[in-house]
């Protein structure tokens, strides 16, 4: 893919005027040819023609600009403090060395003024307060201490180079539940990448794609802090939680018959079904979702929406996302689930395992996890599925057990269980702690917050000041070797993810639930094991 790598510069008035313009206009207006907001990232759109949307003054227009090149457009919503859409391309290249997952994301001062130099930079270098920031924009604080991920809209994966780390900007995010972006989401964006690869840019096709957002008026984020006493408070009606999450697929060629276009819809939750659609239908749906009666038009002439290639390409994303559930479930519960569980898993998966309609798929895997009691247990971005023994010894119950440690009465900040006799508690000291299991360290903290990514490391709150703490995240080793059922992968006393394989000491590294296995670029799979991304192994 070719792109024009056009300098950003600063808006003269005569732009600026005309930007003015197209933000005051009327709320039925139409989308047309590329507007002045989005004048410098024509190349995103197919036929250089923006959406039909709605219009309204809380809305911004970005190309987003990182060192002088811009990579994609977005709308952004400065109300719900989250994307409406972003509009990208798959980037070609290959990607053999690829920078690092930022844990601090880039803000966009130019959402809070048009005087503002339009290229995403740091909190610290926008030149702005962060009172000015947080009044039009999500900032990093937003998503700490939450159960939240930034969502990217315009996919890292999609992207090589700066164009990745340009992925980066909390104007490209919205916050989405963990097992929907980790694993639902994150198979269907691998699937349609390989997909559009070999189906458009491998035939000189031109790929153009647009995801986005349904802002929820009723769920959002609240944020942990401290006000200038040193309280801890929450601030609540900031950043919107999205209903819905869409993607308009179009590939552009020179044989019309080669055009072809498809989306996706997927509701923002962790059992979530993901439809699979043509875009028209999805234009029909959006407004309705959105709670709006003017129409939307995500791609001019449909780009070839209703063609028989249109249906094949989908259904390939289709049965390739189906086949990546089947091999995860299948190498996962044949190594976590005792054999007389599976054997009952098995016999009823046999006939599911024939289908290749992603909506039954869901449809019939999720009641059957359910009524087997078993829970989803992220190692980002994949996922696992474990038996969670229940305290009154009446069975199993089902529940994410992602980084939510941080109230439990019997388990300390480390990870290590308390004494038989003992629970976490204030026991006449400012902070909760308890006595524990191992010879280590007899005592330790316990955590009375969600044990949260913080700066690159996690920490929570245990009553008195943030300490460091380890989510307990999963049941497999590097190598893929169930933990000890008494033990799961967490830092205990050390500076990496680790745990015990048997009862003689025996003990492997964990992934780091910042990172996952896979080959990230080299010849084999590998993942980090600490929270600083400084140590790795094979897995």
């Amino acid at each position: 893919m070719q792109r024009d790598r056009a300098a950003a510069t600063s808006m003269s008035p005569s732009s600026l005027l005309l930007a003015l313009v197209c933000l005051c206009a009327r709320p039925d207006q139409a989308g047309s040819k590329v507007d002045p907001g989005f004048s410098n990232c024509k190349e995103f759109f197919y036929h250089k023609t923006t959406p039909e949307w709605f219009t309204s003054d809380k809305y911004r227009d970005i190309c987003q600009n990182y060192d002088n090149i811009f990579y994609f457009a977005t709308k952004y919503d400065t109300g719900s403090r989250i994307p409406l859409w972003s509009a990208y391309r798959l980037d070609t290249k290959s990607c053999s060395t690829q920078p690092a997952r930022r844990q601090t994301w880039f803000v966009e001062p130019q959402v809070f003024s048009l005087d503002k130099k339009p290229q995403m930079t740091t909190e610290a270098k926008s030149g702005l307060s962060i009172a000015d920031l947080k009044s039009t924009q999500a900032i990093n604080e937003d998503y700490q201490d939450t159960s939240y991920d930034r969502g990217h809209l315009n996919p890292f994966l999609f992207q090589c180079d700066q164009g990745r780390t340009a992925t980066f900007t909390l104007t490209n995010a919205a916050p989405m539940d963990p097992c929907f972006i980790r694993v639902r989401w994150y198979k269907l964006e691998k699937a349609l990448k390989d997909q559009l690869q070999k189906e458009c840019n491998d035939i000189e096709g031109d790929p153009y794609l647009i995801t986005g957002t349904v802002p929820s008026q009723n769920r959002k984020i609240p944020v942990q802090h401290e006000d200038e006493e040193g309280d801890r408070i929450r601030d609540y009606d900031r950043v919107s939680v999205p209903s819905h999450v869409w993607t308009a697929v179009c590939c552009d060629h020179a044989e019309k018959n080669r055009t072809f276009s498809f989306a996706f819809l997927g509701k923002n939750q962790e059992e979530s079904q993901l439809e699979t659609l043509s875009v028209a239908e999805l234009n029909l749906r959006l407004p309705g979702l959105y709670g709006r009666s003017r129409s939307i038009k995500l791609f001019a002439d449909d780009c070839n929406g209703d063609s028989e290639k249109s249906g094949n390409i989908l259904a390939s994303v289709r049965s390739k996302v189906l086949d990546s559930f089947k091999a995860q479930i299948t190498d996962d519960d044949s190594q976590i689930i005792r054999e007389t569980k599976r054997a009952k898993l098995d016999k009823d998966k046999q006939g599911i395992m024939q289908s290749k309609h992603l909506k039954e798929w869901f449809n019939t895997m999720s009641p059957l996890y359910r009524e087997d009691k078993l829970a989803c247990v992220l190692t980002a971005p994949s996922a696992v599925y474990r038996e969670v023994a229940r305290s009154d010894g009446g069975g199993a119950t089902c529940s994410l057990t992602t980084d939510i440690q941080g109230t439990s009465k019997t388990i300390t900040a480390s990870g290590y269980p308390c004494t038989a006799s003992d629970q976490c508690g204030y026991k006449g000291y400012s902070y909760s702690w308890c006595y524990t299991t191992t010879d280590e360290k007899n005592n330790d903290y316990c955590c009375v917050s969600e044990c949260s990514l913080k700066d690159s490391y996690y920490q929570c709150w245990n009553g008195y000041k943030d300490v460091p703490c380890s989510p307990q995240y999963s049941t497999v080793t590097v190598k893929r070797t169930p933990c000890r059922p008494d033990q799961q992968c967490a830092k205990y006393f050390k500076d990496y993810y680790w745990c015990y394989t048997d009862y003689n000491n025996n003990w492997e590294y964990c992934c780091s639930p910042t990172h996952y296995c896979d080959d990230h670029g080299y010849s084999y799979r590998w993942c980090y094991t600490d929270d600083a991304h400084s140590n790795w192994q094979k897995c």
